[in-house]
């Protein structure tokens, strides 16, 4: 039964969807929407009543027929795109499906038939005025005026197509005249109803209109905005460092932003036959991280270019100096909180050690398949009300030995079956699970499983994660 359901709703979308276009205003594809809808409903109708003609009344098969062919030809002219002929089509069709359902009750009933049952059919028929107004464009003035003129002439003939198919009229008598009076009766309320719904629909025409062009003009800046961040993110990438970079060591950097640009940033630079790497986490991610990770590899460019053989603590005292001037430049930003966090180390390739320092970013070595994590400075590189001295910390690095730099985006992702974050013992054990691997498979396996853990959830922050081997 689900199933069935299921593709019932699938093939309802699919007939009622028959010639929308996506260039198409919301009011067209609105007004295709409705008439196939209502033309598959006419459809099962009429079959409905084809199949209860043939059993009681074989002459109106012939028109059951007809009609059944006339709602099929209104899909497929909406298919083809012919708009002005099936909005014709269903404004006309429609009262005609009323006259014939009226003819056909009154038949298989009573003999004479009551009041309630002649005012519902002629009500019924009014109804229909409003057709002409949703499906047919005003621009089509001449359609519109004779599709509602059909259907005046179709309320005011019905007496007389009753009396020829010798359908009594009600068993109330009435004179003739007061058959007029009915209808007139009806059909003037109507007909101020009907102006009310013009001029309602000449409004709702001119908001939507309003609104569309709103909306193109969002999607336009939109679509400006995104070129430019896209433009900003090939700047970002262009000052990034190439994995030549790390030779003679091999090395992955898998790098992530959450947006179009990144918060994170990595950083390389060999002087004095010592390697300097960097790996940050601006405050922010998007753009304002971005224009924070271009303030932090500028000042690293200006603080190295003068590198002699200051410690790592020393460049991380440098550059928080540097940008706690940046960012107090007037009493509004001596409370701000931008400025980023990362570790650096610096690899002396003739005395084999490796010197880290890090503010508020730990790193993993990993020696001999034992991971140790080395501790950062709780102090990030900005302003800080309880500011600490950073720490330096120097161990001895061994061919084959791994160290891993990386930023919290990987492990303060959500997922998983509950849900929750990745966390650092995890991201540990991972870690140590791959690290005998190429550095090449490392990073493949390293993003399959970021994938994996977040799945369809979406990504919270810039990601970045570096192994580099000795």
């Amino acid at each position: 039964m689900k199933k069935l359901s299921e593709n019932i709703e699938i093939y309802w979308n699919k007939y009622s969807n028959l010639g929308v276009k996506e260039v198409m205003t919301l009011s067209e594809q609105k007004k295709i929407v409705l008439m196939n809808q209502l033309a598959m409903i006419l459809f099962l109708v009429f079959e409905t009543m084809q199949i209860i003609s043939d059993i009681f009344y074989v002459q109106l098969t012939i028109a059951s027929h007809l009609s059944i062919l006339l709602i099929l030809y209104t899909l497929r002219s909406n298919y083809l795109g012919y708009y002005l002929r099936s909005g014709l089509m269903m404004s006309l069709l429609t009262p005609f499906f009323i006259v014939l359902f009226s003819i056909i009750g009154k038949r298989l009933g009573q003999s004479e038939v009551p009041l309630h049952a002649y005012l519902f059919s002629r009500m019924l028929l009014l109804s229909t005025i409003t057709l002409p107004i949703i499906f047919i464009d005003k621009k089509h003035k001449i359609a519109l005026i004779l599709s509602i003129l059909f259907i005046l002439t179709c309320i005011f003939s019905l007496n007389s197509i009753e009396k020829l198919f010798e359908v009594s009229v009600f068993d109330v008598k009435l004179e003739l005249n007061s058959f007029y009076l009915v209808n007139y009766f009806t059909v003037f309320p109507l007909a101020i109803i009907l102006l009310g719904l013009l001029f309602l629909n000449g409004i709702n025409e001119k908001y939507e209109e309003k609104i569309l062009g709103f909306i193109a003009q969002l999607e336009q800046t939109n679509d400006n905005l995104n070129d430019s961040i896209t433009y900003a993110s090939r700047i970002q990438s262009a000052v990034l460092p190439d994995l030549k970079n790390f030779e003679p060591y091999e090395s992955f950097v898998f790098y992530q932003p959450r947006h179009i640009v990144s918060g994170d940033f990595y950083w390389v630079q060999s002087k004095n036959n010592k390697m300097i790497i960097v790996a940050a986490d601006c405050t922010g991610h998007g753009v304002p991280g971005a224009f924070v990770s271009m303030l932090g590899i500028s000042l690293l460019n200006e603080l190295l270019a003068k590198f002699e053989n200051q410690t790592t603590a020393e460049i991380l005292e440098d550059l928080r100096s540097n940008v706690k001037n940046l960012l107090s430049k007037n009493e509004q930003n001596k409370s701000t909180k931008d400025g980023m966090d990362l570790a650096i180390c610096i690899i002396d390739k003739q005395l084999n050690t490796l010197q880290f320092s890090g503010a508020n970013n730990p790193i993993i070595l990993i020696k001999n398949n034992e991971l140790s994590v080395l501790k950062p400075t709780k102090n990030p590189i900005g302003i800080y009300p309880k500011e600490r001295p950073f720490e330096t910390t120097v161990v001895k690095i061994e061919k084959g030995d791994i160290i891993y730099m990386f930023s919290d985006g990987f492990i303060d992702q959500f997922g998983g079956e509950k849900n929750d974050k990745y966390k650092m013992p995890r991201f540990k054990d991972f870690l140590l699970s791959i690290n005998k691997n190429t550095m090449n498979k490392q990073y493949t396996l390293l993003k399959n499983e970021f994938d994996a853990w977040h799945e369809n959830k979406e990504q919270i922050d810039d990601v970045l994660v570096m192994g580099i081997r000795f």
